[in-house]
């Protein structure tokens, strides 16, 4: 049962995570077409556009230690001599990193889609 508990709260967590990130995307949006007509708000876009930027720098490094990870897993199995067993493990975890990698690619092209670009400000 606790199991079960941890992982209800790990899915609540994540689930938390994503919905965050989704409301700053839209924040940092809404903001930077509200920022031209109050110079107040220049400030507040300027502090979601730094933690926007992060979490997208964030998700860049994420992925690229997957591909990693899936690249050394790659060479590991066609060079290490291992057994079936073996490679049918590493295969499994492969392709849990190339399933987690293709949900970081995910976030990463709807954190940035959800920005539209501005040459001005660099989004």
């Amino acid at each position: 049962m606790e199991i079960a508990d941890r992982d209800l709260k790990l899915t609540l967590i994540k689930k938390a995570i994503k919905d965050n990130n989704a409301f700053v995307v839209r924040k940092i949006a809404t903001l930077e077409k509200a920022k031209k007509h109050n110079e107040f708000l220049a400030n507040i876009y300027n502090d979601y556009k730094t933690y926007y930027d992060h979490m997208v720098e964030q998700k860049r490094m994420e992925k690229a230690q997957l591909l990693f990870l899936s690249q050394y897993l790659e060479k590991s199995i066609m060079d290490a001599g291992l057994t079936d067993s073996a490679i049918c493990k590493a295969r499994h975890a492969q392709k849990n990193i190339l399933q987690k990698l293709n949900s970081v690619r995910l976030d990463l092209d709807n954190f940035i889609s959800g920005v539209k670009m501005d040459p001005q400000n660099n989004i």
